[in-house]
């Protein structure tokens, strides 16, 4: 998803693209904008949510459990009392949910608020609403289990375009540098073929010293 503005689009921003923030984004466009201790308190639950965020993560769970609870004891101090809601709070429960059902990948609800919209526009009357949107949704899954050709992949598309052409393949980062003439990369006897520039050089952007102390790399 394209990132939107936040300052006009914060109150119709989707869960999606709120991770994607904590994820990818806030790190690198908050650095000098936002005051550094309020940046450094972020980094935290950036990290924290990162290393819960799949089990490759796992040997740092530890350390991202005392970064959550910095992260929330900083929070109310900077604050005050009153911003520790019980979604605040939940969070100090995420290590307990990950090693019991992995990451956080594995028990999203993404998906689910992904098809709301899909939901919503089944929805054609105003009384009992719930009723309806269940039975129109497994009508549409029964005529998709009759009828297998309305099922379709959709194609594995890339751009070239500066600023869409970042991605991961494997453990790699590369700038995607070819594409075909509809944008769709084809495949091959299972073989993909693509011309790509490599980054020559990694930086990470900052270090995690013991007891969750945030040390800038620059």
């Amino acid at each position: 998803r394209r990132p939107r503005r936040i300052d006009s689009n914060l109150m119709h921003m989707k869960a999606t693209e709120f991770r994607q923030f904590v994820l990818y984004l806030g790190p690198a466009l908050f650095k000098g904008f936002m005051p550094a201790r309020l940046y450094k308190n972020f980094l935290l639950l950036h990290f924290a949510i990162y290393c819960y965020s799949s089990n490759k993560f796992s040997q740092h769970w530890d350390k991202a459990k005392s970064c959550i609870e910095v992260f929330v004891e900083q929070l109310a101090i900077i604050f005050g009392p009153k911003v520790i809601s019980f979604n605040v709070h939940a969070l100090l429960h995420l290590d307990q949910f990950v090693r019991k059902l992995g990451g956080l990948n594995n028990f999203s609800t993404f998906p689910f608020e992904n098809f709301l919209g899909a939901v919503k526009r089944k929805v054609k009357v105003t009384r009992h609403a719930a009723a309806h949107a269940v039975k129109q949704v497994l009508r549409v899954r029964l005529m998709m289990l009759e009828n297998a050709s309305l099922l379709s992949i959709r194609p594995l598309k890339y751009s070239r375009n500066k600023g869409d052409n970042c991605c991961f393949i494997g453990e790699r980062c590369v700038l995607l540098d070819d594409v075909s003439l509809d944008g769709t990369i084809k495949a091959k006897e299972n073989r993909i073929s693509l011309k790509e520039e490599k980054f020559s050089k990694k930086n990470g952007s900052y270090q995690l010293e013991a007891g969750c102390t945030l040390v800038d790399r620059n």
